[in-house]
């Protein structure tokens, strides 16, 4: 699917509602027609001291969904982490890559390569599952290694699940896997397992779930070309939490919150995972 789409963009005959999303990752580094400068405006007070360890953001949580962004530098300082934000961070280059503009992303991933190669920390934390697989996967396919590990929040918070707090939810809690953190990288168990330490309960699974869990419409540049149909698929998926009488819905990524939340109505909370860990964090230090 996606060669064809390399395919498609080399004979100029991909759909032309595409082409401000790549004008605008090629002149604003982003896909929202922000501006560059914007970047890091949700960025809160950082903790100077503690082991360095770099936050790639991604687009969606730097300019659409900050507060995953925020409770990640709060999360992470609260593990003894001094977090590294670059200012240059570019778009990671998933939807072009996922969209078949190859050049154009491979642009933005030597940027990225570059700044955060020279870059001193220990690893590079993403919340995005879009960022994750770009630069882990397609990023090395063209000879692009960073020269430090990456993790997923999920996983990385999984490794520390000894620091995590622990109580009871009152309620029934669902997660969603997202497709570029569940299909394509085939991580399913580390955010239940934080869930799970969170919470004091196991998830909820709603109908479909792991390997057979339905998209949030989000992604592949499907809102972009088919905004209407996207959010059917969005207010579907919202659906079956509601199914499983699912009170809060979380899930790890940027993108699929976005969408669920815009589909959801009044009975289902939806949260992504640093925001939930966050607040189970910001509990325990009130309580102390």
């Amino acid at each position: 699917m996606e060669q064809a789409r390399i395919e498609i963009v080399k004979t100029g005959n991909h759909p032309r509602d595409l082409d401000p999303l790549v004008d605008s990752i090629s002149k604003d580094h982003n896909p929202f027609n922000e501006a560059h400068g914007k970047r890091l405006a949700w960025a809160p007070d950082i903790k100077k001291n503690g082991r360095r360890i770099a936050y790639f953001s991604g687009c969606t949580a730097a300019y659409r969904e900050n507060k995953i962004a925020q409770s990640t530098v709060q999360l992470l300082g609260s593990l003894n982490h001094s977090v590294v934000l670059l200012k240059e961070e570019w778009c990671c280059g998933s939807p072009l890559f996922r969209t078949g503009f190859v050049d154009q992303a491979l642009e933005v991933a030597r940027h990225n390569i570059d700044i955060f190669n020279e870059l001193e920390a220990e690893a590079i934390i993403v919340t995005c599952p879009g960022c994750y697989r770009a630069l882990t996967v397609d990023y090395p396919e063209y000879g692009l290694n960073f020269n430090k590990p990456i993790h997923h929040i999920s996983e990385f918070l999984e490794g520390r699940l000894d620091d995590l707090p622990t109580g009871t939810f009152v309620g029934s809690i669902t997660y969603h896997d997202p497709c570029h953190l569940g299909r394509h990288m085939d991580v399913y168990e580390a955010p239940r397992r934080v869930i799970q330490r969170i919470t004091g309960k196991a998830v909820t699974e709603m109908e479909r779930n792991r390997e057979n869990a339905a998209c949030c419409g989000n992604g592949a540049g499907l809102r972009t070309l088919f905004t209407e149909k996207a959010k059917k698929i969005g207010a579907e998926r919202v659906r079956h939490a509601e199914d499983v009488g699912a009170n809060m819905l979380v899930t790890a990524c940027p993108f699929c919150k976005n969408m669920l939340k815009s589909q959801a109505g009044e009975n289902v909370d939806v949260i992504d995972l640093p925001e939930l860990v966050e607040k189970a964090m910001m509990d325990r230090k009130r309580h102390k």
